[in-house]
């Protein structure tokens, strides 16, 4: 059963019951939890048959008595966020705390920051052009173009540019909010229900078992927002149905930094609260990331210049490419880290495409755990590639830190070899 919050009233489920009964029921749970759950909830249907159904003016007392009715708002202080809930105000506190529920803002927020929204313009652009083979609409507006917006100056055509940016992140937006509206997370005995959208209703029911790992990913543009987005990885059944599992499903589309532990620590009872240290000497990590962006785009890039040096714009534009190549080393090589925390959890943190992305792994989720290090690694730097294999979907994923140092890769190792 799910209840949805005041904030999604099409999903919520009227209960013809008192209120109260449901805290009382929870509450005798949670001091005696070898009582059956199915017996105290009959327990408490004797006793509204007994007692007769709650006036409004006892429903209006319980709602002002209890606070926690409120939508959570992911903008909250992770300190307050145990004081609201999607949940209904009938809801216990420890409910209330277990839950999740993203805001509008907060989706909106998700879909303004995502990265795809540049791809998405290249892609208008060249859907645009495809549509358009003829040439009919292109060639109109270049002549409006040119009687009207250049007699204007420049500063029209970059409000034009603007204004078109301006509606492919419109339409993110509203994808986003259509596919994520009402997006609910639920804890309850071992199991976790994430339910989303907005014109079809998609929930999906996962055993906390089924998980492998956990990813808390940071654009570069939400890591200056302190903001987070957290993904998990499932072992699911070959023949299963459930489309949203197959990928990797998202526990919380936007939240800020500080509150992601506060969920993981309560949702997973292994999950580690402890800020993840730095490599040392990261000065040969970044140089070496740097290198490697640049070893193939180098080449081309000038190879291009070359041939377009008389065009200011392409010599640009291939500048710019290079300095972004250059620029995603320096981001990975700045963020790889591997350690230990807790003697239970291994953590990887590694970059790409500038952005950050932290995996925690239970050690007895590791399917294996290998070191990768060439003749020069070994003997020149004493660098080397830590790679863990976990299992996703149906089959296995390798998950690799490049260039650690070797010290930090062994103790990692001897800390598996002593657990295994």
């Amino acid at each position: 059963m799910i209840l949805g919050g005041r904030g999604a009233k099409q999903n919520q489920i009227s209960l013809s019951v008192v209120p109260t009964w449901v805290a009382l029921v929870l509450e005798q749970k949670r001091q005696d939890e070898t009582t059956s759950l199915v017996t105290l909830i009959e327990r408490a249907k004797v006793q509204a048959q007994n007692e007769g159904p709650a006036t409004k003016e006892q429903d209006e007392l319980v709602d002002k008595e209890d606070p926690q009715g409120q939508s959570f708002d992911v903008e909250n202080d992770p300190k307050t966020a145990t004081q609201t809930s999607s949940l209904r105000s009938n809801g216990s506190s420890r409910l209330s705390a277990d839950s999740y529920r993203a805001s509008v803002l907060s989706l909106i927020t998700y879909a303004v920051t995502t990265p795809e929204v540049i791809f998405q313009f290249f892609i208008f652009l060249g859907g645009f052009v495809h549509l358009d083979q003829q040439g009919v609409v292109s060639h109109w507006l270049e002549q409006e173009f040119t009687n009207h917006v250049l007699g204007l100056g420049a500063l029209v055509i970059v409000l034009l540019m603007v204004l078109f940016v301006l509606i492919v992140i419109a339409f993110n937006v509203l994808r986003t909010v259509i596919l994520y509206f009402g997006f609910e997370v639920h804890h309850d005995a071992g199991h976790l229900t994430i339910a989303r959208g907005l014109f079809e209703r998609q929930t999906m029911h996962l055993s906390i078992n089924r998980m492998q790992t956990v990813e808390v990913r940071q654009n570069i543009f939400r890591q200056a927002l302190s903001l987070a987005t957290v993904k998990t990885r499932l072992i699911t059944d070959e023949n299963g149905e459930d489309k949203v599992s197959k990928n990797v499903p998202t526990l919380i589309p936007m939240v800020k930094s500080g509150a992601v532990d506060h969920y993981l620590s309560q949702w997973l009872p292994n999950f580690p609260s402890k800020t993840i240290k730095k490599t040392s000497s990261l000065t040969y990590q970044i140089l070496t990331m740097i290198r490697n962006g640049l070893f193939w785009t180098l080449p081309v890039a000038a190879v291009l210049i070359y041939v377009f040096q008389r065009l200011p714009f392409v010599v640009l534009l291939v500048l710019l490419v290079l300095a972004f190549v250059a620029g995603a080393g320096w981001y990975k090589g700045k963020a790889t880290t591997a350690q230990v925390v807790n003697g239970q959890v291994l953590v990887l943190k590694t970059a790409k495409n500038y952005e950050t992305i932290t995996t925690y792994i239970a050690w007895d989720k590791i399917q294996s755990l290998s070191i990768k290090q060439s003749w020069w690694l070994a003997r020149r730097n004493q660098r080397a590639h830590l790679a863990v294999v976990v299992r996703t979907d149906t089959s296995t994923k390798v998950l690799t830190a490049r260039y650690l140092p070797m010290e930090e890769v062994k103790s990692i190792f001897d800390w598996y070899q002593s657990l295994g």
